[in-house]
């Protein structure tokens, strides 16, 4: 049980969603080809060299505010130099407090918001009636993998498509060899 979260507060469940979130890019990323993942001290980022901003991505920062200029003219640098572009993640625990303002300066350009989903383990009803035709099953084969993914990716063009199997069958089918 210790390894569930008990203090379900806004602030540290925020927190966790970011731990989660940031485990989930690196471990994906890790398996992806040609991937070079920067985790300098206070920033992790990685390149893919794919021309995509998806494949490229500073995943955390956690400066001083005496380092965060040099090193952000440094990374931002890296992806300029290559034409790569790419994806700056902040969360609740981006520091500094100000980095959002910093990046804009810097002529980024806020994107996205994403939103977090958590609950209550230990308070979930396992009685709850369930549609007799729904069905959960593992992706097992790369065609199941690639129709999840053109649903999630709904509307991206095909070279997209095909860097994401390639990208979550690193993951899915390792996963997949070593319950066998």
């Amino acid at each position: 049980m210790s390894n569930f979260l008990q203090d379900l507060s806004p602030s540290l469940v925020s927190q966790a969603l970011e731990a989660n979130d940031l485990a989930f890019w690196i471990q994906l990323f890790r398996h992806f080809p040609g991937t070079t993942v920067h985790d300098d001290p206070g920033m992790l980022w990685v390149e893919t060299g794919i021309r995509h901003d998806v494949f490229n991505r500073v995943l955390h920062t956690n400066l001083e505010p005496a380092l965060l200029h040099a090193t952000l003219d440094r990374v931002l640098g890296s992806f300029q130099e290559r034409r790569l572009p790419f994806l700056y993640h902040l969360g609740p625990t981006s520091r500094p407090a100000n980095l959002g303002a910093i990046l804009q300066e810097h002529k980024l350009v806020h994107l996205e918001t994403e939103s977090g989903m958590a609950v209550d383990l230990l308070r979930i009803k396992e009685d709850i009636a369930v549609a007799p035709q729904l069905v959960v099953q593992p992706v097992t084969t790369r065609e199941q993998l690639r129709q999840c993914i053109e649903v999630w990716e709904d509307g991206s063009p095909p070279d997209v498509i095909d860097l994401w199997c390639t990208l979550y069958a690193h993951i899915c089918f390792i996963a997949t060899r070593k319950r066998l």
